[in-house]
């Protein structure tokens, strides 16, 4: 199913993280769908030398953008 049409349609905001690494969803993935969601509703981050477990392989980074992105929402 892919629903990429449908993503200009999303109101809130959205924060897409990627480990550039990702074996399971690979980087190019994600981009289409940042393509597809308004700029002024998301927040994307991608994140080197990391892989699917975003949290699990960079904590420190993932865990502050996560709570700056809640802040700002």
């Amino acid at each position: 199913m892919d629903f990429t049409g449908a993503l200009h349609r999303i109101t809130c905001p959205v924060l897409l993280m990627v480990g550039e690494e990702d074996p399971i969803t690979p980087s190019v993935f994600s981009d289409a769908i940042a393509e597809n969601l308004p700029d002024s509703q998301l927040t994307y981050r991608r994140y080197q030398d990391c892989g699917h477990g975003v949290v699990a392989d960079k904590p420190d980074a993932a865990l502050q953008d996560i709570r700056s992105f809640i802040e700002s929402v």
